[in-house]
């Protein structure tokens, strides 16, 4: 077992407690959050301020509801040639989730 391997078995440990969290919080928040705690660590132990870590963004919009659930599957095809099968996201499904991202943008103003 080389050093890669033994460092994927002690994330393995820890990943069903990330799964968690980021599906409580946004794993963009959890990242940023991550992020400022290791800024906070760096100072902390080594003294080192403002830390050339660059800031993460956030990948996922938190104020959107989730997509729904695509009711197709269409064929992509992979950068090694292959193909995936990925959702086909109807036009009425879509509209409906746009509908769903305005409503819930417009009560969130209110």
């Amino acid at each position: 077992m080389n050093a890669i391997d033994i460092l994927n078995e002690l994330d393995r440990k820890y990943e069903t407690d990330l799964q968690r969290i980021g599906s409580v919080i946004g794993y963009g928040n959890a990242q940023s959050i991550l992020g400022h705690l290791w800024d906070e660590m760096l100072a902390n132990e080594y003294g080192i301020e403002n830390s050339s870590r660059g800031r993460m963004g956030v990948t996922v919009d938190d104020a959107l509801p989730p997509l729904p659930k695509a009711t197709a599957l269409r064929r992509k095809q992979r950068r090694d040639g292959g193909y995936e099968m990925v959702p086909a996201y109807t036009a009425e499904e879509m509209k409906r989730f746009a509908h769903a991202a305005i409503d819930k943008a417009a009560g969130a103003k209110s």
